[in-house]
């Protein structure tokens, strides 16, 4: 009887387990985002961006994940970016905010 017992708060505790496991989101790098990123926005958005930032750690849940970026252009301006991805990776971006001043193209290298 005791091994029955011991056999089902086995089970249980695994199946809790497992459930608590299955619940938590998943880590992803700001810096591997950023970089896969980069090409993409180089080829969407503006040519002379250099570089991106995006938030330190991201947490990639079940329903929509939303992260923050940061695109800087060759000529120091940047643009801040707010995406959401969705559990299969597809993301979605817009340009929340760009430091844009009227004098840019003359500021250009």
């Amino acid at each position: 009887m005791s091994g029955s017992l011991a056999a089902v708060l086995f089970i249980v505790l695994a199946a809790g387990t497992a459930a608590f496991v299955a619940t938590r989101g998943t880590h992803a790098t700001g810096e591997a985002m950023a970089a896969d990123l980069l090409p993409q926005l180089r080829q969407t958005v503006d040519r002379t961006i250099e570089t991106v930032r995006c938030d330190d750690t991201i947490v990639v849940r079940d329903d929509v994940t939303r992260f923050e970026c940061l695109a800087t252009r060759r000529d120091g301006t940047y643009m801040h970016l707010t995406y959401s991805m969705d559990r299969a990776g597809a993301k979605h971006g817009v340009v929340t905010n760009v430091d844009d001043p009227p004098d840019r193209f003359r500021r250009m290298p």
